[in-house]
């Protein structure tokens, strides 16, 4: 995929997510993801995907939400601070693509830039395209995947990933990606398979607080090491 392919991809789908919302007189807007930086995903190896539940907005009962972008505000429009959910995907990401260091390395979010700079090279997509709450509906979930499944089909097979790191839902793409429970094998905090040349893992949701947080990113991203070996990734970002 080219950068000019992509991006009119992501405006294609970003186009039937507003529509649907019409039809379906939605009472919140979309809240779009997808590729976070394209030039840089691109550049980037391992080309990584993060599949999550729903994007969570802090809303009163019945209010409205939504119509925003999670790549524009991954991007430099929002700051992820030192906590939660997108910093772990960010020192995650953040070893990996600098020669995976180790956790420990890695300077808080508020003091280096990089680290959030880091989550401009990865894909980031949700099951659910509306603002969710803090705690995720496994039923609502999976009623969001039957409905989006196709869509979200799209969107990995045009992205291309080398590793698909699911927070908590890998369950739901098993028949997707031609895999099954007996498939993964377990790696500390983590399940992970490779199938086709992808590497596949079964990651707890990253802001799922009882695991601290050194040992989610090194599992992550010593499975990640692993099996890459022989293909170094981007470093020094």
């Amino acid at each position: 995929m080219t950068k000019q392919q992509l991006e009119s991809f992501e405006k294609e789908i970003n186009a039937e997510l507003f529509q649907r919302a019409r039809q379906e007189k939605s009472l919140h807007d979309p809240i779009t993801d997808g590729l976070i930086d394209i030039d840089r995903y691109l550049a980037t190896h391992p080309k990584i995907l993060w599949l999550l539940k729903e994007p969570w907005e802090p809303l009163a009962e019945g209010e409205a939400g939504g119509d925003w972008s999670i790549p524009e505000y991954l991007a430099g429009k929002g700051k992820i601070g030192n906590k939660g959910t997108w910093t772990r995907m960010a020192y995650a990401s953040f070893s990996i693509f600098n020669g995976f260091c180790d956790y420990s390395t890695i300077k808080y979010a508020t003091e280096d830039p990089r680290v959030q700079d880091s989550l401009r090279h990865i894909g980031y997509i949700n099951v659910k395209k509306f603002p969710g709450k803090s705690s995720s509906d496994p039923a609502e979930i999976q009623n969001y995947y039957d409905n989006n499944r196709a869509l979200l089909n799209r969107q990995i097979a045009t992205y291309q990933p080398d590793v698909v790191i699911a927070g908590g839902i890998l369950h739901l793409f098993y028949q997707d990606f031609g895999i099954q429970r007996s498939d993964l094998t377990s790696a500390g905090s983590l399940e992970y398979c490779v199938r086709d040349g992808r590497l596949y893992i079964n990651a707890y949701h990253p802001g799922y607080w009882q695991f601290k947080e050194e040992t989610y990113v090194n599992d992550l991203t010593t499975v990640i090491k692993t099996h890459s070996a022989k293909l170094p990734p981007t470093v020094g970002i």
